[in-house]
């Protein structure tokens, strides 16, 4: 009925596992090679859109700083002119009359 399991039998079934062994390994080796590429292919992508995003953002830095210095000078500019103005509203004797108003309009 049953045929005896012969040495040859027994070194042909370790060849086929062994076959079928490395088939499995080199198909995992080959989805582990395109997984890394993907992988790879992602972190350089990423790296790429920070890197954009970072030269965008910093652009912008340097923009609204340039906007805050010329707004800064033009509002000194400002306030010098108010100053002067303000310093130019009165005379020496205009300030020696207010001088002495001033304290009776305190007191009232």
């Amino acid at each position: 009925m049953s045929e005896p399991v012969t040495l040859a039998d027994i070194y042909q079934l370790f060849r086929t596992s062994a076959e079928e062994y490395d088939r499995r390994a080199a198909q995992s080796k080959a989805e582990y090679d395109r997984r890394a590429e993907e992988y790879d292919r992602l972190v350089a992508q990423s790296k790429a859109e920070y890197d954009r995003h970072r030269v965008e953002i910093e652009n912008l830095l340097a923009e609204s700083k340039l906007e805050s210095d010329r707004s800064m000078a033009e509002l000194k500019r400002t306030v010098e002119r108010t100053s002067k103005a303000v310093d130019s509203l009165t005379t020496r004797w205009g300030r020696f009359v207010e001088e002495l108003v001033e304290p009776a309009v305190l007191r009232l």
